[in-house]
């Protein structure tokens, strides 16, 4: 699954994908690897603010000092691997990541994503490398207008019923 939200680009597959070489930190979780997604960017700074936005979250009600139900589970831990496709890489339990996305679409106030992040990571990280950003997020835009089939184009092949 790919996912770009305010705070960067994230790839998350099953857990049990974790790559062999890696300390084993999945054998010290409560949690069978196979409840973990393997999140996956590209930059540090998208794991930096998936990580904060959650803990920044959790400090409001009695975070990760006391009651932090994901400790023993999550750890924040990130893997990186310079040269590869993702270079960054992070085991977390599935319902935290669905309490990311939770996080993300609750505090959704914008008209427009692309303004929005441009003018975001901008502010973060410099008018270079969002502007970088912003044209990755306008081709895969312009890909999916282009090449993902409409009803009408599925309905012609056959393909929707």
């Amino acid at each position: 699954m790919w996912i770009v939200t305010e705070d960067g680009f994230f790839s998350c597959v099953n857990g049990n994908v974790f790559p062999m070489g890696l300390e084993a930190e999945p054998e010290e979780f409560d949690l069978d690897i196979s409840e973990y997604l393997l999140v996956r960017s590209r930059d540090s700074d998208s794991m930096d603010r998936l990580k904060r936005r959650l803990l920044d979250h959790s400090l409001l009600s009695d975070g990760p000092v006391e009651g932090w139900p994901w400790e023993g589970l999550w750890t924040g831990k990130v893997w990186s691997n310079v040269g590869s496709d993702y270079e960054h890489r992070m085991l977390m339990p599935r319902d935290l990541f669905g309490k990311y996305l939770n996080l993300c679409a609750s505090n959704l106030q914008y008209r427009n994503f692309k303004t929005r992040v441009v003018y975001e990571w901008s502010e973060r990280l410099g008018d270079d490398i969002a502007r970088d950003r912003s044209n990755a997020l306008l081709d895969t835009w312009y890909a999916f207008k282009t090449a993902w089939p409409t009803d009408e184009v599925m309905a012609d092949k056959g393909g929707l019923r």
